[in-house]
Order: structure tokens, then sequence, then C-alpha cells
């Protein structure tokens, strides 16, 4: 009973904000729905971006979210299944290969983009960790990331401070350009690849708090 209620307050509480989305660079480039994508934003964001992951959606892109299998995700699996992501039941704590694998077969088989929250479950936060590049650089798929900016929220307890949005405020989505992890990227060149995804992360907040307050002296 705790799901559907969750989702109405989530829905109601976008609808009373002022949402828009920002290509910086070659975000509006480089994408089309037959292709596999890694949506990558901070744990922190998780409830202002995923405004735009719907917009992907309506425009053919097949997303996933992984949550964890466990009594506690499934609450969180039972509110997702009410947007049109697909929910993928497994740990993102299992360190390593295994976690890679699984999400692995998803995209192989069933041609699903998971959205990736680099710094989760558990974080350091704002700490992008190498999984996403090693999925992107098993599948071809491009890394596309996405940060965010409000000017008015609550902010949870939770280790990531994770942002709440205040009703009617104003929210700036920015999407970046899409970063491509060649197959045959040397190994020492990761942690090259892993930083620059963390500095674009950072970068597109900034950009989208330039958004913002460009925004409000506007008016």
């Amino acid at each position: 009973m705790a799901a559907p209620a969750l989702y109405l307050l989530v829905r109601a509480l976008w609808a009373s904000c002022r949402i828009r989305i920002v290509h910086a660079g070659d975000g509006r480039g480089a994408l089309v729905p037959d292709r596999l994508i890694l949506p990558c934003f901070w744990h922190q964001q998780l409830l202002l971006c995923t405004v735009h992951l719907q917009d992907l959606v309506r425009h053919g892109f097949r997303l996933g979210w992984l949550i964890s299998p466990s009594r506690d995700g499934e609450l969180a699996a039972q509110v997702a299944r009410h947007w049109p992501i697909q929910v993928i039941r497994g740990s993102a704590t299992r360190t390593g290969l295994k976690a890679i694998r699984g999400l692995h077969r998803v995209m192989a088989g069933d041609r699903v983009s998971p959205v990736m929250l680099p710094d989760g479950p558990h974080g350091p936060p704002r700490r992008f960790k190498p999984g996403a590049i090693m999925l992107a650089q098993l599948t071809s798929a491009a890394l596309v990331p996405m940060a965010a900016a409000v000017d008015r929220a609550w902010h949870l307890g939770s280790w990531d401070r994770m942002i709440v949005p205040r009703p009617f405020s104003r929210i700036v989505i920015v999407r970046g350009a899409p970063r491509d992890i060649p197959r045959d990227l040397p190994s020492h060149r990761l942690e090259e690849e892993r930083r620059a995804m963390e500095e674009a992360l950072d970068a597109l907040e900034s950009t989208a708090r330039r958004h913002l307050a460009q925004h409000r002296h506007g008016e």
C-alpha cells in the first residue's frame, strides 16, 4: 500500500516544480534509441535527475534500475515499477565482476540500459567508482553524465544527503556529452577515465547552478 502512495507523492511534487532541461556541449547528440547508454548521476540527485529519465524513455530508450533483492529493496522496487523503467533485481554491493556480469547479461540479452549511481549504494559520496566505466567498456554503451540543481530543497539525513525538492521549486537538469570507452582501453587508463567522469558530473552540476541563478535573476 505504501508504494502507490509514495509514487503519487513524488509525481505530485514534480508536477508542482518548474523543471528545465539543458544540454551541455554535445549533450543533445549521439543518442539514438537503439543504442545502449549508461545514464550516470550522483546518488544525492536521484529525485532530481529521474525526471529526465522519463524523457529518455518517451524517446524510445529502454532504461533499467538495479535494485537490491533484499526486503529493504522491495519497497523501492514496488515504487519503481510504477515508472516505465525496468526493475533489475540484483545487489549493487557485490564487488567486482559479479555485479558487472549480471548487468552485462541484461544489457546484451534485453537491450536494457541500466541507470548508474556511481557513488552508490553506500558511498563515499561524489566518488565515481570504476564499475560503470568497466561496464561501458564491455558493452560499448555510452556513459551519459547528468547533474541537477534546485533552488529550494530538503536534505535527508542519509549518507548521501539526498536532495528532496520543495514544492513549487525550480529544478535545472543538465545532460552532458556521451562518453565512449574503447574496448581496448589499457588498464592503467581506467583511473584517468574515472577521474574524467567525476569531474564531468561536478562540472555539470556547476552548469546547472549557473543556469538556475540566471533564470532567477531574469525574472
